[in-house]
Parts: C-alpha cells; structure tokens; sequence
C-alpha cells in the first residue's frame, strides 16, 4: 500500500519496530505507576521524612517531578552527544540500558523514597532515548517527497503501544499476582516485562545499516 511503503525500506522499518518496542516499555511503566504506589508501596508517601502527598494522585505527581528534570537534561546532554559523536545507536543502548536499571529498581521498590530514585533513573534514560529516536528518523526517511505522510506512518510507532500496553501489562499483572500476591509479584513482573520491551528493543536496533 502507498501508505505503508516506507516500511517497505529495511532500516525505517527496523527502526519503527524498535521504536514500539521501546514505547511498550515506556507506557507499561507510566501507566501503572499509580496502581503501583497505591498497592504496593502504600501510605504514606514519604520522602527523607517529610511527607510528600496524601493519596497515590498527588504521590504520583510528585513522582513525576524527578523523571522529567531528569530526563530534560539527559535529553539535552544525549543530543549534544550524538551530534558531536554521531554515534545514535550508542545512545540507544546506553538509555536503554539505564531504563532497564530503573526497572529494575522499581521492581524492587516497596518505599516511596527508593521509587524517587527509580523514577529518576528512568527518566534519564528516558529523555536520552526520546531525543534520538527523532533524530534516528528523520535520518531514516526513505523518500525526501513525502516526509510529512512518512512521519505519520512513524507516529504509528506510539499511537499503537498506547492501545496495546495497558491491556499486555494487565494480564501479566492479574497472573502474577495469583502466584505472589503477598508481595505484589504482578508489580514486579510488569517491571521486568518493560525491562524486556527495552532489552529487545536496544537490540533490534543493532541491525539498522546506514547508521552508526
């Protein structure tokens, strides 16, 4: 089809599988970070001592704060890297990479002040990994004629983790927590789902060609 046919291009199509790979990653975590503060770290939200917010929504916000100062400057340093460098790919392991630690962390997480510093290595991986993948496609598009259609096709790479996430990170939520409810082994393993997104998603971009 006329519309797809950017796919039909081996390193556009490669990297739009390793952008929803790693967008599956990123929703699953977001998207549960108040069921998850709510049912497995629980009142009260603290934080060096002081008490940060009364109920998860405002636990959450707060926890917000952190991810995004973080990923602000990591995005600002991983731009200035890589157009420096030109080494994108590097970039996209290393971010990867240090998303998968914050998994990991949150994973393990049942205090409010540890999932601070969980959200904050996350969001450094994050805001690295947000600015290059940008950067990757517009390097990627195949054809100059038709960048705007190109770039919507590319947009799919988001819109669809939004509608499959939630739903992915559900089931293997309600599994889990059968198995281990008692220590909310279903919040875990929706961590260590994301940190897989990642792990695959890093690798994947390995096979992109014209890019280093």
């Amino acid at each position: 089809m006329y519309l797809f046919r950017p796919l039909c291009n081996h390193d556009f199509r490669v990297m739009f599988i390793a952008r929803f790979l790693m967008q599956m990653g990123i929703l699953t975590v977001q998207e549960y970070l108040t069921y998850f503060l709510k049912d497995a770290v629980g009142r009260p939200y603290t934080f060096l001592g002081y008490v940060v917010g009364k109920d998860e929504k405002e636990a959450v916000s707060v926890l917000f704060l952190p991810m995004l100062v973080a990923s602000l400057i990591s995005a600002c340093l991983a731009g200035v890297y890589a157009d420096r460098t030109g080494k994108r790919k590097m970039v996209v392991y290393v971010s990867a990479g240090i998303m998968m630690v914050g998994c990991s962390v949150f994973s393990f997480s049942r205090t409010f002040t540890m999932t601070v510093f969980a959200a904050l290595i996350f969001g450094s991986g994050y805001g690295a990994f947000s600015v290059i993948e940008w950067a990757m496609a517009t390097d990627l598009l195949p054809n100059p004629d038709e960048f705007a259609k190109d770039m919507g096709v590319w947009s799919l790479a988001l819109v669809l983790p939004q509608v499959i996430s939630g739903k992915l990170a559900g089931v293997v939520h309600t599994m889990f927590h059968r198995i281990g409810p008692s220590i909310q082994l279903g919040y875990s393993m929706i961590f260590v789902l994301a940190l897989l997104f990642f792990l695959i998603g890093a690798l994947y971009v390995k096979r992109i060609q014209s890019i280093s």
